[in-house]
Protein backbone atom coordinates (compact mmCIF):
# COMPACT_ATOMS: atom_id res chain seq x y z
CA UNK A 1 0.00 0.00 0.00
CA UNK A 2 1.47 3.34 -1.05
CA UNK A 3 2.12 6.11 1.45
CA UNK A 4 -0.72 8.27 0.10
CA UNK A 5 -3.14 5.34 0.35
CA UNK A 6 -2.10 4.72 3.96
CA UNK A 7 -2.58 8.39 4.79
CA UNK A 8 -6.02 8.38 3.14
CA UNK A 9 -7.03 5.20 4.99
CA UNK A 10 -5.81 6.72 8.25
CA UNK A 11 -7.88 9.85 7.63
CA UNK A 12 -10.97 7.72 6.96
CA UNK A 13 -10.42 5.80 10.22
CA UNK A 14 -10.06 9.11 12.06
CA UNK A 15 -13.27 10.40 10.44
CA UNK A 16 -15.15 7.27 11.51
CA UNK A 17 -13.84 7.60 15.07
CA UNK A 18 -14.77 11.27 15.27
CA UNK A 19 -18.19 10.75 13.67
CA UNK A 20 -18.88 8.17 16.38
CA UNK A 21 -17.65 10.58 19.07
CA UNK A 22 -14.82 8.42 20.42
CA UNK A 23 -11.46 9.46 21.78
CA UNK A 24 -8.54 7.49 20.36
CA UNK A 25 -8.21 5.48 23.58
CA UNK A 26 -11.91 4.61 23.77
CA UNK A 27 -12.07 3.72 20.07
CA UNK A 28 -8.95 1.55 20.40
CA UNK A 29 -10.51 -0.23 23.38
CA UNK A 30 -13.73 -0.83 21.41
CA UNK A 31 -11.67 -2.38 18.60
CA UNK A 32 -9.43 -4.35 21.00
CA UNK A 33 -6.23 -2.68 19.85
CA UNK A 34 -3.75 -0.41 21.58
CA UNK A 35 -4.13 3.35 21.46
CA UNK A 36 -0.66 3.68 19.97
CA UNK A 37 -1.53 1.28 17.13
CA UNK A 38 -4.69 3.28 16.35
CA UNK A 39 -2.64 6.48 16.42
CA UNK A 40 -0.18 5.00 13.91
CA UNK A 41 -3.03 3.87 11.64
CA UNK A 42 -4.64 7.31 11.73
CA UNK A 43 -1.26 8.92 10.98
CA UNK A 44 -0.77 6.63 7.97
CA UNK A 45 2.34 5.04 9.47
CA UNK A 46 1.17 1.42 9.52
CA UNK A 47 -1.02 -0.72 7.31
CA UNK A 48 -3.84 -2.28 9.32
CA UNK A 49 -4.50 -5.96 8.75
CA UNK A 50 -7.59 -7.98 8.01
CA UNK A 51 -8.57 -8.30 11.69
CA UNK A 52 -8.62 -4.52 12.15
CA UNK A 53 -10.59 -3.94 8.94
CA UNK A 54 -13.20 -6.54 9.88
CA UNK A 55 -13.37 -5.34 13.48
CA UNK A 56 -14.10 -1.73 12.55
CA UNK A 57 -16.63 -2.87 9.94
CA UNK A 58 -18.44 -5.15 12.37
CA UNK A 59 -18.22 -3.14 15.59
CA UNK A 60 -19.08 0.21 13.99
CA UNK A 61 -21.23 -0.92 11.01
CA UNK A 62 -18.79 0.80 8.66
CA UNK A 63 -19.23 0.52 4.92
CA UNK A 64 -16.16 -1.45 3.78
CA UNK A 65 -16.20 0.31 0.42
CA UNK A 66 -15.88 3.66 2.18
CA UNK A 67 -13.20 2.39 4.54
CA UNK A 68 -11.06 0.91 1.77
CA UNK A 69 -11.73 3.27 -1.13
CA UNK A 70 -13.25 6.43 0.38
CA UNK A 71 -16.46 6.20 -1.65
CA UNK A 72 -20.07 5.79 -0.61
CA UNK A 73 -21.71 6.22 2.74
CA UNK A 74 -19.48 5.99 5.81
CA UNK A 75 -21.87 3.73 7.68
CA UNK A 76 -24.11 0.92 6.55
CA UNK A 77 -27.83 1.36 6.67
CA UNK A 78 -29.24 -0.53 9.61
CA UNK A 79 -30.60 -3.99 8.91
CA UNK A 80 -33.91 -4.89 10.45
CA UNK A 81 -33.04 -7.32 13.27
CA UNK A 82 -35.57 -9.81 11.91
CA UNK A 83 -33.77 -9.93 8.57
CA UNK A 84 -31.36 -12.81 8.46
CA UNK A 85 -32.80 -14.59 11.47
CA UNK A 86 -32.68 -18.37 11.38
CA UNK A 87 -36.43 -18.57 10.76
CA UNK A 88 -36.36 -16.04 7.92
CA UNK A 89 -34.64 -17.54 4.85
CA UNK A 90 -35.65 -14.52 2.74
CA UNK A 91 -33.73 -12.30 5.16
CA UNK A 92 -30.62 -14.41 4.66
CA UNK A 93 -31.03 -14.05 0.92
CA UNK A 94 -31.38 -10.26 1.18
CA UNK A 95 -28.29 -10.03 3.40
CA UNK A 96 -26.40 -12.24 0.97
CA UNK A 97 -27.44 -10.04 -1.97
CA UNK A 98 -26.17 -7.01 -0.05
CA UNK A 99 -22.82 -8.71 0.58
CA UNK A 100 -22.56 -9.82 -3.06
CA UNK A 101 -23.18 -6.25 -4.24
CA UNK A 102 -20.03 -5.17 -2.39
CA UNK A 103 -18.04 -8.25 -3.34
CA UNK A 104 -18.74 -7.71 -7.05
CA UNK A 105 -17.28 -4.23 -6.77
CA UNK A 106 -14.29 -5.02 -4.54
CA UNK A 107 -11.85 -7.73 -5.63
CA UNK A 108 -10.24 -7.59 -2.17
CA UNK A 109 -13.57 -8.26 -0.48
CA UNK A 110 -14.37 -11.07 -2.93
CA UNK A 111 -10.98 -12.66 -2.28
CA UNK A 112 -11.49 -12.34 1.48
CA UNK A 113 -14.99 -13.82 1.40
CA UNK A 114 -13.97 -16.75 -0.78
CA UNK A 115 -10.94 -17.40 1.42
CA UNK A 116 -13.04 -17.27 4.58
CA UNK A 117 -15.72 -19.54 3.10
CA UNK A 118 -13.16 -22.09 1.87
CA UNK A 119 -11.48 -22.18 5.29
CA UNK A 120 -14.82 -22.41 7.10
CA UNK A 121 -16.02 -25.24 4.88
CA UNK A 122 -12.72 -27.11 5.29
CA UNK A 123 -12.78 -26.73 9.09
CA UNK A 124 -16.50 -27.54 9.46
CA UNK A 125 -17.14 -29.96 6.61
CA UNK A 126 -18.80 -32.72 8.64
CA UNK A 127 -21.13 -30.24 10.39
CA UNK A 128 -22.04 -28.56 7.10
CA UNK A 129 -22.66 -31.93 5.44
CA UNK A 130 -25.00 -32.92 8.28
CA UNK A 131 -26.85 -29.59 7.94
CA UNK A 132 -27.27 -30.20 4.21
CA UNK A 133 -28.52 -33.71 4.91
CA UNK A 134 -31.09 -32.37 7.41
CA UNK A 135 -32.16 -29.76 4.86
CA UNK A 136 -32.58 -32.39 2.14
CA UNK A 137 -34.65 -34.65 4.41
CA UNK A 138 -37.21 -31.87 4.97
CA UNK A 139 -38.69 -32.59 1.52
CA UNK A 140 -36.38 -29.99 0.01
CA UNK A 141 -34.41 -30.73 -3.14
CA UNK A 142 -30.73 -29.86 -3.16
CA UNK A 143 -30.33 -27.54 -6.14
CA UNK A 144 -26.65 -26.87 -5.50
CA UNK A 145 -23.64 -28.79 -6.65
CA UNK A 146 -21.82 -30.72 -3.96
CA UNK A 147 -18.08 -30.96 -4.58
Amino acid sequence: MASDELNDLGQRVKKIRRDLGFSQQDFAKKLSISGSFLSEIEAGKVKPGYDFIMSIAKECRVNLYFLLFGKGNVFLEAFDDSVGSSDDPKGHIENFKHILWYAERSPMLMHTLVGFAAKYIYENKSFIDSEIERFNTKDNKDKGVKP
